[in-house]
């Protein structure tokens, strides 16, 4: 049923932004000759998202990364426009620009249609060419254990493998990766987008075998990793040489535990509720440090509660899309960044790749790296 409203929710807003942005755009249509035509792409873009979501193969490809970045315009086109009318609502009223009356100046008003258009080309375009430049986050904590000695990890959150991010990208950040020198590599989560199809066809998950890291890579379930063939995802993840931990504790080093939580989405894909933590670290030996992974960064007191020394998440994208990040603000206790609660750190990252678009304002995407010792004050560099 949730999926079902998730799904109805989303055509609904995609039907009337779409539906908005056609009503708005008709001065465009009437242009003699080129007005059809540009009837014509306009359908054919909005369109596009739904098509390339249901499509397969290359073709299926191709129209969801377009369909995606249509997305993005519908955001920013949408916000133009309402600029615009509200605009023209305050002309209507105190008279400030005659040639605002579009009802006698037909060709400003086409004229400001244009410069919506325009204007939302370069709002994307910087989006895009910023989620194509992810930064290194790096960041020390001191944690209250008899450690065995320090150890650095790179975590990793939100890849979102698929059409929209491909092997080039798993490349580049593969190479990220093994530049920070790890002693072993977290993925938080959201390592695939949709479907598996596209990760197969390329066989992306090969790229993983080229990490560096003393005790390889461990990684956990994020939403996203539900939709589809679930366990085919887990499965070619583990064939890849990845450690998936579902509800389960691993100990590195004699002196960490790694622990990964199933995402919250498992619940509903699964139909059964996942582990509590105090279920999933009994057992464990008290004088090491405690790592937990959990996709989604809801309830943070839980980790606290259970004496855990570092949670890390991913999940919010920080927003991804300029004012988005303002609802991710009021949605979580932590959206991005670090905190300290107790003797309990926490990071929540805005994640590698994007969902939907290759599109990031008002974020950055991110690698982080984490160096475990004695030092008291955590540094973000």
């Amino acid at each position: 049923m949730q999926k079902y409203l998730f799904v109805a929710m989303v055509l609904l807003v995609w039907g009337g932004a779409n539906t908005f942005l056609y009503v708005q755009s008709l001065p465009l249509f009437g242009i003699p000759r080129l007005g059809p035509w540009l009837r014509g792409v306009f359908i054919a873009l909005a369109l596009s998202f739904l098509v390339g979501m249901r499509a397969r193969g290359c073709l299926g490809g191709v129209l969801e990364v377009v369909g995606t970045m249509w997305l993005a315009f519908m955001l920013y086109l949408t916000m133009l426009f309402v600029v615009v009318l509200l605009l023209r609502l305050f002309n209507r009223w105190f008279g400030f620009a005659e040639w605002m009356n579009f009802g006698r100046h037909t060709d400003h008003h086409r004229a400001a249609v244009v410069a919506v258009y325009a204007m939302a080309a370069l709002i994307v375009l910087a989006g895009h060419v910023n989620a194509m430049l992810p930064r290194v986050v790096h960041l020390k904590i001191g944690i209250d254990r008899p450690l065995a000695g320090p150890l650095r990890v790179v975590a990793v959150s939100d890849i979102h493998l698929g059409n929209v991010i491909g092997a080039r990208q798993l490349r580049r950040l593969v190479r990220t990766v093994n530049a920070q020198h790890p002693d072993v590599v977290l993925l938080v989560g959201d390592t695939f987008d949709q479907q598996l199809e596209p990760v197969l066809r390329s066989d992306m998950g090969r790229l993983f075998g080229l990490v560096e890291a003393r005790h390889g890579v461990v990684a956990v379930t994020g939403n996203h990793d539900y939709f589809g063939l679930y366990a085919d995802k887990i499965d070619y993840l583990r064939r890849c040489g990845i450690n998936v931990l579902c509800d389960s504790v691993i100990r590195i080093d004699e002196g960490y535990y790694i622990a990964g939580r199933n995402d919250l989405q498992g619940q509903h894909a699964q139909g059964h509720r996942r582990a509590s933590l105090s279920e999933l670290l009994q057992g464990t030996d008290t004088s090491a440090g405690i790592i937990l992974l959990d996709h989604q960064p809801f309830h943070l007191e839980e980790a606290q509660r259970a004496g855990v020394d570092l949670q890390l998440s991913g999940h919010t994208h920080h927003g991804q899309l300029w004012p988005l990040n303002y609802i991710t603000q009021a949605m979580y206790e932590l959206s991005h960044g670090y905190m300290q609660r107790g003797r309990t750190h926490y990071y929540v990252s805005s994640g590698y790749g994007t969902w939907g678009p290759r599109v990031r304002l008002g974020s950055r995407p991110e690698v982080l790296v984490i160096d475990i010792n004695a030092t008291d004050e955590p540094t973000d560099d």
